[in-house]
C-alpha cells in the first residue's frame, strides 16, 4: 500500500480525470481496475469520475464482456454447470446470469440466488485479487 496520503491520491486522481480519456483498451481496462482498487482500499479518497470518464470506463467493461462471451470457453463452463444438479452433498441449483454487475463490478457470471460469481482469468484479463476471495 503506498505512502501518499488521501489528498495527495484525490490530486492525483483529479489530475488524470482532467486529460481526455484514452481510446487504447488495455489503457482503459487497467484504469477501470484502477478505480475499483482505489474506491475498496481507499474509501476517504474522493474519487469524482467526469461523464465521459465514467461512461468509456462502463463501455470498456461491457465491450470486453461481451468480447469474451463469444469465446468458446464461456460456452463449455456454462454447459459444464448444466451438468450440476443438487444432491445432499451439493444442495444447490446454479442458475449463472452473464454479462452481470456485481457490487462495482462487472462479472463474467452470476448466480444471485446462491451468491456465486463466477470470474475467468484469461491471458488478457486477469481477475483483480479482491475479486478472488
Amino acid at each position: 500500500r503506498p505512502t501518499a496520503s488521501s489528498d495527495e491520491l484525490a490530486a492525483v486522481c483529479a489530475a488524470a480525470f482532467e486529460q481526455k480519456p484514452s481510446q487504447q483498451r488495455a489503457a482503459l481496462l487497467r484504469m477501470s481496475e484502477a478505480v475499483a482498487a482505489l474506491e475498496l482500499e481507499y474509501p476517504d479518497v474522493e474519487v469524482s469520475l467526469p461523464g465521459p470518464w465514467r461512461t468509456i470506463l462502463e463501455d470498456i467493461q461491457r465491450i470486453e464482456q461481451d468480447r469474451l462471451e463469444t469465446a468458446g470457453m464461456h460456452r463449455a463452463i456454462l454447459e459444464s454447470v448444466d451438468r450440476f444438479t443438487p444432491s445432499p452433498s451439493f444442495p444447490y441449483e446454479i442458475q449463472f446470469t452473464r454479462n452481470a454487475v456485481a457490487g462495482r463490478y462487472r462479472v463474467e457470471f452470476l448466480d444471485e440466488k446462491n451468491g456465486l460469481c463466477l470470474e475467468v482469468d484469461t491471458l488478457n484479463r486477469v481477475t483483480p485479487p479482491q475479486m478472488k476471495v
